[in-house]
């Protein structure tokens, strides 16, 4: 959200305050018919995957990996140990959203390497993921 600029609501009624940023719409549009965003139905559309890569990937391979990723996947995110052909191994930050994936430079994690991905119910590629990434946690 772009600070500074008042919901056209929120403007209406001469109070920045008196919409909540989440509710700026009203439940019958962007699909949310049925049921409120604190609802448990609302984060029910939704699968998630997870694992903690050991090995080292190639740069190259990932970044193919990202031009063409599997069906149904809406988002992968996460840190990787990485290498460029002949390169030492360093670490990457691979994010995908939509259709456009980045891989790109990033610190080592004290926590090691992590990916969180999201698809809605039902689609999630586990078997893709599992065979590229490893095993989900």
């Amino acid at each position: 959200m772009l600070s500074g600029l008042a919901l056209p609501e929120a403007a209406a009624q001469g109070s920045s305050d008196s919409v909540p940023a989440h509710h700026d719409h009203g439940h019958g549009d962007y699909g949310h018919s049925g049921h409120g965003h604190d609802d448990p139905a609302h984060g029910s559309q939704f699968d998630t995957w997870s694992c903690r890569p050991t090995r080292v990937f190639e740069e190259a391979d990932l970044r193919a990996w990202l031009a063409a990723p599997p069906a149904g996947l809406l988002r992968l995110k996460g840190v990787l140990r990485t290498a460029s052909a002949g390169g030492e191994p360093g670490w990457s930050e691979l994010q995908f959203a939509g259709r456009h994936g980045t891989l790109r430079k990033a610190a080592a994690p004290a926590s090691g390497a992590a990916l969180v991905a999201i698809s809605l119910h039902g689609q999630l590629p586990t078997a893709a993921l599992s065979a590229t990434f490893g095993t989900s946690n």
